[in-house]
């Protein structure tokens, strides 16, 4: 077998067939389809006799997640008879030439990264990262099988059809995201499997209302999810799609209402504080990256071991990274099982007969077609919370918010339900409130979480604020309904921790509750 004359013929066969525009170029390439757990047997003697030829891939070619982690497969519970065969597997590929990076977010997160710009051509058959590509850098990649990106690494071409040509990338549905506006990758994986349920008029779905900022993880979690439940290879958003026009286009409506995701998160939330502990937690699908792992490790900051089996899936570019190596540190200091080069949804997995949680709606899908499990979307949050035992014995709600000034904070509550003023609202050397018309005159807000509506007043405040942390008469941490201009300059300033677009309503909380904010995370529990 001549592997080059066999890359050739089958990308000849598949340019006929979806009748393409001759071949083109590629950047580089993604092969997917790895773990000796999809392969088996003949997968795995395929790739031995391609790579016994000696042929080597032309452009540069990374590859998706393995079935284990190559150093900590032990930890893993992987027999030796499966770990024996990955390693053949992995020895082929990277005989061939391919990069053993054994990452499904390394196309758009590893090194090489950098180098690509809107508009190269790719071939990538990891389907989240292809959406993710088009979406929001702009690349030109279709949804590539793992053989066919193996072909395209080879000879350096793929067909020229599909996400490659321009006709293709346009909107062909509008979708109108009502407020609020999703957060967190939960609910921004829940708003991709609501699009993509849509089926093929959702093949580029324009999609209206996200704002101007999201998270990496916010965008992983909606890339993976259309690509999971659908045909969607690509998204169209303003301030986020290069391609995207500012405003919408005139095209079929479909609207969703934000408070729905809320309401589905909320729901998984409170099964999750009512219900029985589960017995493992599986995290990160798509992997997590440096920004999912400092959070995590943000999380459990005053946690010293954690209860139950967790298990977090990243990258070695990930953890090459020195805030990446440092969350990994801290996590598995704290008994987190941290593993790199694979993922949940293609390793062996030890088996429970509980409960089993995810904070992937891509996950929740796949692995029970592929273990005996059956996972619950969860917030990460609520996942941790309940692995660290800390709802044990204790009344405790969960607020998820926006982290406006990220960082952790915790002190008693103090209640305002009406706009407060800094200036002439609260003596700033003493941090006692003086506004004759609150509710909280008399009282000092001095190393408290302060939780009030808005802002209101002078705008002289933002100096308020940044004096008063300076003195040590501030608050411990501020949530807001909805912070005004002059609060988030104030605590950005004085680095206060600041949360605001707080699910459920924050004034709810009950003033004297112990609170715990970590980043958009808040614990509140009950006296």
């Amino acid at each position: 077998m001549k592997a080059y004359e066999l890359a050739s013929g089958v990308l000849r066969a598949l340019s006929e067939a979806k009748e393409a525009r001759g071949m083109i170029s590629v950047v580089n390439a993604h092969v997917s389809g790895i773990s000796y757990m999809n392969l088996g047997d003949y997968g795995l003697e395929f790739l031995e006799d391609l790579a016994a030829t000696g042929e080597r891939v032309r452009v540069p070619t990374s590859s998706n997640p393995c079935g284990m982690d190559r150093e900590l497969w032990r930890e893993q519970g992987i027999s030796e008879d499966f770990a024996a065969k990955q390693a053949r597997v992995n020895a082929a590929l990277e005989k061939m030439g391919i990069a053993p990076t054994y990452s499904c977010t390394f196309p758009y997160e590893g090194q090489w990264s950098s180098k690509l710009k809107p508009g190269d051509h790719v071939a990538w058959a990891e389907s989240s990262a292809v959406v993710y590509g088009n979406s929001v850098l702009g690349l030109r990649s279709n949804r590539e099988g793992g053989p066919s990106a193996l072909f395209s690494g080879i000879t350096g071409l793929t067909p020229n059809y599909g996400m490659h040509l321009d006709e293709n990338r346009k909107p062909t549905v509008l979708i109108k995201v009502e407020q609020p506006i999703p957060r967190g990758p939960l609910e921004w994986g829940l708003l991709g499997k609501k699009i993509a349920e849509l089926g093929e008029k959702a093949k580029v779905p324009y999609i209206y209302g996200l704002g101007r900022i999201a998270t990496k993880g916010e965008l992983k979690a909606l890339s993976a999810a259309l690509a999971t439940f659908g045909p969607t290879d690509m998204f169209l958003a303003p301030y986020i799609s290069p391609e995207a026009s500012k405003e919408p286009p005139k095209l079929e409506e479909v609207t969703i209402d934000g408070r729905e995701l809320e309401e589905q998160s909320r729901e998984a939330l409170d099964k999750a504080v009512s219900g029985e502990t589960p017995k493992a937690f599986f995290l990160g699908c798509p992997q997590y990256g440096v920004e999912e792992l400092v959070y995590i490790a943000r999380l459990l900051s005053d946690v010293k071991k954690v209860k139950g089996d967790i298990f977090i899936y990243t990258s070695r570019h990930a953890i090459s990274d020195q805030a990446g190596f440092q969350a990994v540190n801290s996590l598995r200091e704290k008994g987190v099982k941290v593993f790199r080069d694979t993922c949940p949804v293609f390793s062996p997995a030890p088996s429970f007969s509980g409960g089993v949680m995810t904070d992937s709606v891509k996950s929740s899908f796949y692995m029970p077609q592929s273990k005996s499990i059956r996972p619950t979307l969860e917030p990460t949050v609520v996942s941790f919370m309940l692995a660290s035992g800390e709802l044990e014995g204790k009344r405790l709600t969960t607020y998820i918010g926006k982290a406006v000034v990220a960082g952790t904070a915790s002190g008693e509550a103090i209640v305002s339900y009406k706009p407060l003023s800094f200036l002439g609202g609260i003596n700033p050397s003493t941090g006692i409130v003086i506004d004759e018309e609150s509710e909280l005159k008399g009282e000092s807000v001095k190393g408290k979480v302060l939780v009030y509506p808005t802002g209101k007043g002078s705008t002289v405040g933002s100096y308020i604020i940044y004096g008063m942390k300076k003195m040590g008469t501030s608050p411990a941490a501020i949530i807001m309904r909805e912070a005004d201009t002059v609060t988030i300059i104030g605590c950005v300033l004085a680095g206060i921790p600041l949360v605001h677009r707080v699910h459920p309503d924050p004034l709810e909380i009950k003033a004297g509750s112990m609170v715990r904010i970590t980043d958009g995370a808040i614990e509140v529990h009950d006296r």
